[in-house]
């Protein structure tokens, strides 16, 4: 009986000192449906899963046995598939090597010159086509086959018409011994409840390897996972749907099942949606659905600009200006956390295009929830593909997103991000990213975000203007001079040498991935929190000479969840003014006020972990204060 095994390899995903991984799914998918076969059981046993990146020497004893061996592929793991599978030839020239995933070259015709250790390649979805090279059979359609050194390509992969075809990999006990082998392992989740995406975005490869149409897996399934999940106690569950919400009335019963899963037992304890491209009223109402049994997932726009011409470039349909600003209200009315996403370097935009779409938001009525990504050349993207020469678009391979996954001597993975384009030149870039730093640490991680939207609805100062004199009035200072010029100088050197020198703040290593919020966590490492506020006290007071500063800045500054205050929340104060609720809620401002600040998670933790909490529980609101106002004082 041959044997196979399957990789997907993958990073410790959470705070340094906690092992959490992913279950590998896509792996598991591929053996629950070949597996169902009778011919599959009686010809092949099952080895083992690579979920972890080890190193390569060990895995290779451990699969040098394999007749087959299976590689899912993708951004985080592709360099270190390649070298684990041509490390695996020399030791095993017989074993049959597939590849498959989002990551490999299918549209490279030297691909098997760049890769000769690789037997075949699973083109899109390869349920169908990775059964049939099991079974000997490489004349259907979805494969690249090395044929001697020459490609032999079947065409495009034939979709899987029902996907109730396939078994669950959670139901069906594929993962079962993997669990029990590893006990201390915190397992994350993956919920597939549809296949597909009807848009077709150029810097996304969503569309081009699912094609368009969504196809559901049915409900039974789902909701027996969701129940296996809380069996097993996964605290995180990552949804691979596209556009969850597409199906409302179906999406709400999924949330329903998650809600009375938590409620139940506790498990799963948090969710990451990509939510449907054109949210309605039925969207927003799974969301609070979601809210209010105890998940903090929010609804996240993934907006990537607001700019015409960048969104006709990327073929991409945004919701109309005045459907944003709706969507944004409705959400702040009925409590639901709403959340952006941004991509710097998309072709078309301009440093000022850039600089708008932050402050269109913020009058739209975003304020906290702006996450913001370098544009990335994905492989088998349209941008990649197809764009570069168009809108000369320059990009750089970086080798740190994942840095803090990494072991000592592990294999480094590299993603190409754009550093210019036509419109943008790596100078602008620079500039651009530099104005992404100062607006999230200061008004999207909620150092001057009230006070910002105070002077706005109080005496109509704009963001732009207020924002232009700030930035201004604090790099004349010295410990925020030195910060900018740190954080430049990495920005400069990772966009043109695709690395930044390594350092660290307190327990993080500041890399690509997290530079533009680097400075929030120095000033809480470093206690310069007051100094801020006394800085921002003295700004205020020399260009918005009002009665109350004081009282406005001391409530921006308790909005702030403080460490050493940790054991102190909640904390108390009266104010003359109700700066909220006039904020926020259009309420009168003349009337004292007391206001409660509460520290939203109720565990007191070492400072290391609570700096990397402002990190990876961002989303969350980690760090900023619940707000509750009293006006009966």
């Amino acid at each position: 009986m041959k044997k196979i095994s399957l990789v997907q390899p993958n990073f410790n995903w959470g705070p340094v000192g906690l092992d959490i991984y992913y279950l590998p799914y896509s792996a598991g998918v591929l053996w629950a449906y070949v597996n169902k076969f009778d011919d599959i059981k009686k010809q092949y046993s099952f080895g083992e899963f690579v979920w972890r990146r080890d190193r390569i020497e060990e895995v290779v004893q451990r699969l040098q046995s394999c007749d087959v061996v299976g590689f899912s592929t993708y951004v985080w793991n592709r360099n270190y598939n390649y070298i684990l599978a041509e490390r695996l030839r020399e030791v095993n020239p017989d074993c049959l090597i597939i590849f498959g995933g989002p990551e490999v070259e299918v549209t490279d015709p030297d691909i098997f010159i760049k890769h000769p250790f690789i037997d075949v390649v699973v083109k899109q979805e390869g349920e169908h086509s990775f059964y049939s090279v099991l079974t000997g059979n490489y004349n259907v359609p979805g494969l690249l086959v090395n044929n001697n050194g020459s490609l032999l390509d079947t065409g495009p992969s034939q979709r899987v018409q029902n996907l109730n075809d396939i078994p669950s990999p959670y139901l069906t006990g594929v993962f079962d011994n993997l669990i029990e082998q590893y006990p201390d392992i915190i397992w994350n989740t993956t919920l597939e409840t549809n296949r597909g995406c009807p848009y077709q975005c150029t810097f996304c490869d969503w569309g081009s390897l699912t094609y368009s149409k969504v196809k559901k897996y049915n409900l039974e399934q789902i909701f027996n996972e969701i129940e296996w999940f809380a069996k097993i106690k996964t605290e995180f569950v990552g949804f691979t749907d596209a556009n969850f919400g597409i199906f409302p009335d179906r999406d709400m019963l999924i949330a329903q099942k998650l809600v009375e899963q938590k409620k139940a037992t506790g498990y799963p304890k948090m969710l990451n949606l990509s939510w449907a491209k054109n949210q309605k009223q039925s969207v927003v109402d799974i969301i609070a659905e979601l809210t209010n049994g105890g998940f903090n997932s929010g609804l996240n726009l993934s907006l990537q600009t607001l700019t015409d011409d960048v969104l006709k470039n990327i073929k991409r349909k945004n919701l109309e200006m005045n459907r944003v600003q709706e969507v944004f209200e409705l959400c702040d009315k009925r409590g639901i956390p709403c959340f952006t996403e941004l991509i710097l370097g998309l072709p078309g935009e301009t440093l000022s295009t850039w600089k708008k779409v932050f402050y269109d938001l913020y009058d739209f009525g975003n304020h906290t929830g702006i996450s913001v990504y370098q544009c990335q050349l994905i492989e088998n993207a349209e941008m990649n593909l197809h764009q570069i020469d168009e809108y000369d678009v320059k990009s750089v391979r970086v080798a740190d997103y994942f840095e803090s996954g990494y072991y000592e001597d592990d294999i480094k993975e590299d993603n190409a991000i754009v550093v210019s384009t036509r419109d943008l030149p790596i100078e602008d870039m620079i500039s651009a990213y530099m104005f992404t730093w100062f607006q999230k640490t200061f008004h999207i991680e909620g150092l001057t975000n009230y006070i910002a939207r105070f002077l706005n609805k109080f005496m109509g100062e704009s963001y732009e203007n207020f924002y232009d004199k700030f930035e201004q009035y604090i790099l004349q200072d010295d410990w925020f001079s030195n910060e900018y010029q740190r954080v430049y100088t990495s920005v400069k050197q990772w966009y043109t040498e695709g690395k930044i020198d390594k350092h660290s703040i307190g327990s993080i290593l500041v890399n690509g991935e997290n530079i533009q919020v680097s400075t929030l966590y120095r000033l809480h490492v470093d206690d310069k929190l007051d100094y801020t506020f006394d800085l921002i006290n003295k700004f205020l007071k020399l260009h918005y000479p009002i009665d109350f500063v004081d009282g406005l800045v001391d409530f921006q500054k308790n909005s702030t969840i403080v460490y050493e205050k940790l054991h102190k929340y909640p904390i108390s104060n009266t104010y003359t003014h109700n700066f909220y609720d006039y904020i926020v809620n259009n309420q009168d401002l003349d009337q004292n006020t007391t206001i409660q600040f509460n520290n939203r998670d109720t565990e007191v933790v070492d400072k290391d972990i609570f700096v990397q909490r402002i990190w990876f529980r961002r989303r969350d609101g980690y760090g900023k204060a619940k707000i509750t106002v009293d006006n009966d004082y």
